[in-house]
């Protein structure tokens, strides 16, 4: 062809070692540019820019990495590459599926990264239908010696995680030849294909090529991965997940990540979800999985109408724990029972210990910041996203039970529910601790909603918890630190300086009802309810010692009372904060000189009488409080600021601090 005049429309077939484009205008949905000017030093070339109904597998020579001992002192000269793939709406049973072989599109040269110097194997990819999902990977590796003689051709089968592809998409790869196996794995799929352009160089988040390395043992026995991506990561929940009796070896595989992981990387399902929990209600996982101190940010979950959602589903059984630390996750779960950020079900003595989840998290029953359901160890672990749920709702677990543990653990995000929301816990049960974990979220529910726990219930313990959040609830039972205390359950060494606001009744500054033990607890938070409401309790039928209130507000709104109802008309020590003249006075003592009767000391001297109460049974020693209340010395200046008649001031006058001091 010759000439100036531009070619409009070009209906044509072109080939470089590849179908490049069917049909090709300059109008619509791409472009073709052939260079027909003779005085063009361009002449003869192409280049396109064109939107495809199909999709691309691209694997470019930098990508390709070979393993020294593969290759047994030759070179790697030639490398096939072939897809066994399933058209879309093929049959799951194979029927349908065929065989893909990859293209060379670029010249034989140069030298591939890797462990040894190979000749290049130019840069493989395939074109195939949109809605094909890829099902496994076949290579052939033809090695030479010196003389340039082949010696050997290997085929090497590969598996991978199906993967459905879309069109007008490009799927950059890395591949991997081992001598024990060889890997494929695809990076975050690219939309808008300029088949025939030159394209820019693809980079993904692998460290040196691979996505994992195998963790063996003295006798060569893989006991867990180093994962080092998404890609990596994916295909250890899916190796997991792969398990078909709980007595498999790959659920107690051990996981390590070296690199924050972006899960936005890869393709999302049909439900909108880039994420399959680890370990499934019947074959949990229970290996130790440890972040590192890196996050996986960019997970989606969106499971509404299934359970035990997260970024485990379940971890643990009888006899063989789990223990998962050290991690940080950001994103967005979306599921029905047993939904949490990091793990949905926790059981049989599993631990997680040092994990944060700064996603969104909404489920249905038992939906937690952390966990979903708990019986297992939770420490220093923190919270700081929103949790929705319907009843057993909590900023760290929904639903604490069985002599689960929850200690130091901070929530700084929201909680919504129904029944049984609270900052730390919606329900506490069953001799099961919650110490030290301050809530400083807002909670708000509709019946037995609290800053630390919506129930405390059958034997349990919530000890040196603070609320500084508000709690908002339209039902009965609502309290700064608990909803309800019930059942031989404990509160000792509480306090809440939150408003707690009630539309029902039994609405306390510590708890909503009292019918067990209260000890040495405060209140100066705001309580407005509209029926039996009090400073430190709206209801108490059994023992509360030692405990004080001060709630601030409009002097018409406040509390006339510590307890707004005692039913048995039992006489509990309890006390208003205010000096005679209506001051706050918690470093005042009672009697003039007398510095014993402050009450900072006076509640100090009921932990102690508590503690020594205690006999040595373990049930009991669970039950010993290390923490003592402290002056906050920004206190006063507080209040000076705050000014009478209210002296409205949410700066709590007494700290907490473990003796011995941490």
């Amino acid at each position: 062809m010759g000439g100036t005049d531009p070619i409009t429309n070009i209906a044509t077939r072109m080939y470089y070692d590849r179908l490049v484009a069917t049909t090709a205008t300059t109008s619509g949905s791409g472009s073709l540019r052939i260079v027909t000017d003779l005085n063009d030093p361009n002449l003869g070339q192409f280049s396109a820019t064109l939107q495809h109904a199909g999709a691309m597998l691209r694997l470019k020579p930098d990508d390709i990495f070979i393993d020294a001992a593969f290759v047994e002192g030759y070179t790697a000269d030639g490398l096939s590459l072939m897809a066994t793939v399933r058209p879309a709406g093929g049959s799951e049973d194979g029927t349908d599926n065929y065989t893909l072989a990859f293209s060379r599109v670029t010249a034989v040269s140069g030298s591939t990264p890797g462990t040894i110097s190979t000749p290049a194997v130019g840069t493989l990819q395939a074109l195939l239908p949109a809605g094909a999902t890829v099902l496994a990977f076949q290579a052939v590796l033809t090695k030479k010696n010196g003389n340039g003689v082949v010696v050997s051709t290997t085929t090497f089968p590969l598996s991978t995680t199906p993967i459905t592809v879309a069109a007008n998409h490009r799927y950059p790869m890395t591949l991997a030849l081992t001598p024990t196996k060889a890997e494929v794995n695809f990076a975050k799929a690219e939309g808008e294909l300029g088949f025939g352009e030159e394209e820019e160089e693809i980079k993904s988040d692998l460290i040196e090529g691979r996505d994992y390395n195998e963790v063996k043992d003295a006798t060569d026995n893989v006991t867990g991965w180093e994962v080092h991506s998404a890609a990596g990561l994916k295909g250890f929940a899916a190796l997991v997940n792969s398990a078909k009796n709980d007595g498999a070896a790959i659920l107690k595989l051990n996981c390590t990540l070296t690199a924050n992981i972006d899960l936005s990387l890869l393709p999302k399902d049909d439900t909108g979800s880039n994420w399959m929990p680890i370990g499934t209600y019947s074959y949990p996982y229970q290996g130790t999985f440890d972040g590192g101190g890196h996050t996986v940010s960019g997970l989606v979950i969106n499971r509404p109408d299934e359970g035990y959602q997260g970024f485990f589903g379940r971890i643990g059984i009888t006899g063989s724990p789990a223990t998962v630390k050290n991690l940080t996750v950001e994103g967005t779960v979306t599921g029905r029972l047993n939904t949490g950020g990091i793990v949905g079900y926790s059981t049989s003595s599993s631990t997680i210990t040092n994990c944060t989840n700064k996603g969104s998290v909404k489920g249905t029953s038992y939906t937690g910041g952390v966990v979903g359901s708990n019986s297992s160890s939770i420490t220093a672990c923190y919270n700081t996203g929103s949790v929705t749920g319907t009843g057993y709702t909590g900023g760290v677990a929904g639903y604490d039970n069985n002599s689960s543990t929850i200690t130091a653990c901070p929530h700084t995000g929201s909680v919504t529910g129904t029944s049984y929301p609270g900052g730390v816990a919606g329900y506490n049960n069953n001799s099961s601790p919650i110490t030290a974990c301050p809530n400083t979220g807002s909670v708000t529910g509709t019946s037995n909603t609290g800053g630390v726990a919506g129930e405390n219930y059958s034997s349990s313990t919530i000890t040196a918890c603070y609320n500084t959040g508000s709690v908002t609830s339209t039902g009965y039972y609502i309290g700064g630190v608990a909803g309800e205390n019930y059942s031989s359950s404990t509160i000792t060494a509480c306090y809440n300086t939150g408003s707690v606001t009630g539309t029902g009744y039994y609405i306390g500054g510590v708890a909503g009802s009292n019918y067990s033990t209260i000890t040495a607890c405060y209140s100066t938070g705001s309580v407005t309810g509209t029926d039996i409401y009090g400073g430190v309790a709206g209801l108490n039928t059994a023992v509360l010692t030692t405990c004080y209130w001060q709630t601030f507000g409009p002097s018409g709104s406040r509390p006339t009372l510590g307890i707004g109802e005692d039913y048995d008309n039992i006489i509990p020590s309890i006390s208003s904060a205010y000096a005679t003249d209506g001051t706050p006075s918690w470093f005042a003592p009672a009697t003039a000189g007398d510095t014993d009767t402050t009450p900072a000391a006076k509640l100090n001297e009921a932990i102690d009488k508590w503690n020594g109460a205690l006999g040595t049974d373990a049930a009991d020693q669970k039950k010993l409080c290390p923490y003592r209340f402290v002056k906050n010395t920004a206190y006063s200046e507080a209040l000076s600021k705050a000014g009478a008649p209210d002296y409205d001031t949410s700066v709590p006058p007494l700290l907490l601090q473990k003796v011995p001091a941490d």
